[in-house]
């Protein structure tokens, strides 16, 4: 009987310290990207990514929207008889279309080029900010393609219109 009373005793205590709450954590939770605009998670339209890790995650789903956009882009064409002239006439058609390629474009995270020819050389989209390590920005063209350039080679198509 002793021997139960002092088992008993035994678990009370352990169980009675097992039981006390635990003091708030003093750690901050770790830091992500600060800045990064990483739309996987600072959402899209924030500050553009400031580090290569932030910036491959960014550029795969900037890369990803201007494929979509772009070829909504090209179908306005066919479906209305030229390409948009302005931003509500390309969402117009994008009905139907996932929300964050819409989303980019009303943020004004990926622009769009009014009234561009459908050619190999015409941008018709383009990331907004350019990823400042490397001076580039992500591109769409008049024929579907996607493609990465450096800033001054992009100013120069953007300029020359495709022609």
């Amino acid at each position: 009987m002793p021997r139960t009373i002092l088992l008993l005793a035994v678990l009370f205590v352990a169980a009675a310290g097992g039981c006390r709450k635990k003091p708030a954590a003093t750690q901050t939770p770790p830091a992500t990207e600060e800045g990064s605009g990483n739309p996987l998670t600072s959402g899209i339209g924030k500050t553009p990514a400031q580090t290569d890790v932030g910036r491959a995650a960014e550029k795969q789903i900037d890369q990803n929207a201007l494929r979509q956009i772009a070829v909504c882009y090209i179908g306005c064409k066919d479906n209305i008889g030229h390409t948009p002239s302005n931003v509500d006439e390309l969402l117009a058609e994008m009905k139907g279309y996932p929300a964050q390629p819409i989303q980019m474009i009303k943020d004004g995270w990926l622009v769009m080029v009014p009234n561009a020819p459908l050619t190999s050389n015409a941008i018709i989209l383009y990331e907004k900010n350019v990823y400042q390590k490397w001076n580039t920005r992500v591109v769409a063209f008049g024929d579907g393609s996607v493609r990465t350039m450096n800033e001054t080679d992009f100013q120069a198509a953007l300029k020359a219109g495709g022609k």
